[in-house]
């Protein structure tokens, strides 16, 4: 007639471990996944990435040669060179901002692991991965290096003569050549390595939208910078102007021919104008206020009688440097090409 009661199970409190592991649980499942381009993976002892541009050649290099003869001339990063050759054979040429656009975290890093550690990639596929992940690899190499392409040294020497001959383009052309030329060898190699890469992509700006100057926002600050004009963005122009004239006259920067070059051309400016904030307005008086009735009868309109203002119409402005005032950059000429 009467039926047992079940029997409750006792309850005992979680312990420590458990929440732990609970919480480690749900964290993994679900992470949010993130496809920017701000994180970069550590550097292990074999990776070509974060040290100095002689020790990853040594590490792992590949060599170049010109297309036309297929002349061996010097060796650059394998990073660059698989990266380079990728972008080249590719349909990136036809992508928009291909240089621009960030590829996808998790693919980047596996990239980069790989093309750090494997010294033999014939077998990669390539398909996996996006134009926009192979030059965001290529970027971030770059970046990982410990000084720019155009070293520190000389990072002076390749803006002013900018200021010097900036109405003079052929010239300054014939002063960049030398400037090359002295550039340590391997930092000259990667220089025309990428130049010529570049170029390759400004050529095709209609397709990609990557123009020479479009390039040179991306990658000066790999190329010529310094960690002194970080929060100056007038310095950061100058480097981007020296950087995008490189990219866009390559094919006369390298040309052996003899022949002088003749560039028919304005270059941008890279003199800072004067804030107009800076330049007092002119004092305007207001005109005197109509009186208007309101009578049926038309009444004409009166004004006050006219009065001498006191205060003058116009303020002078405070004298403003021409251009002509700004202070000129001495440069040392140097030879000419033979």
């Amino acid at each position: 007639m009467f039926s047992s009661m079940p029997t409750i199970p006792q309850i005992h409190p979680i312990t420590e471990d458990a929440k732990a592991t609970i919480k480690t649980f749900f964290k993994n499942q679900f992470k949010k996944p993130s496809d920017s381009d701000s994180e970069d993976p550590p550097i292990d002892a074999s990776s070509v990435f974060g040290i100095p541009l002689e020790e990853s050649v040594n590490r792992a290099s590949q060599s170049i040669c010109k297309q036309e003869d297929q002349e061996v001339f010097g060796r650059i990063p394998l990073v660059v060179a698989n990266c380079g050759k990728f972008l080249k054979t590719s349909k990136a040429r036809q992508v928009e901002g291909v240089f621009r656009v960030n590829g996808s975290t998790k693919r980047v890093k596996e990239l980069q692991e790989i093309l750090s550690t494997r010294r033999n990639i014939e077998d990669l596929d390539w398909t996996y991965y996006t134009v926009h992940d192979v030059a965001s690899v290529l970027k971030r190499y770059l970046k990982s290096l410990p000084e720019p392409i155009i070293p520190f040294e000389v990072y002076d020497k390749f803006r002013l003569i900018y200021l010097s001959y900036e109405h003079d383009p052929t010239e300054l052309l014939i002063q960049y050549r030398a400037f090359i030329e002295e550039l340590p060898v391997l930092n000259q190699y990667v220089l025309l390595y990428l130049l010529d890469l570049l170029h390759y992509f400004s050529r095709r700006s209609a397709q990609n939208l990557m123009t020479s100057s479009n390039l040179a926002a991306i990658f000066h600050p790999n190329l010529l910078y310094t960690p002194e004009h970080e929060l100056e963005p007038s310095e950061f122009y100058l480097s981007q102007l020296v950087i995008q004239f490189l990219i866009a006259h390559f094919n006369q920067i390298v040309d052996q021919s003899g022949a002088r070059p003749i560039i028919n051309e304005t270059l941008p400016s890279a003199r800072v104008p004067v804030p107009s904030s800076s330049v007092s307005s002119p004092m305007i008086i207001p005109e005197p206020m109509k009186i208007i009735t309101l009578n049926k009868e038309p009444v004409a309109e009166q004004s006050p009688e006219p009065t001498t203002p006191t205060t003058p119409t116009t303020v002078p402005r405070r004298p403003v440097s021409s251009e002509s005032e700004q202070p000129e950059f001495k440069v040392k000429r140097k030879p000419v090409f033979k």
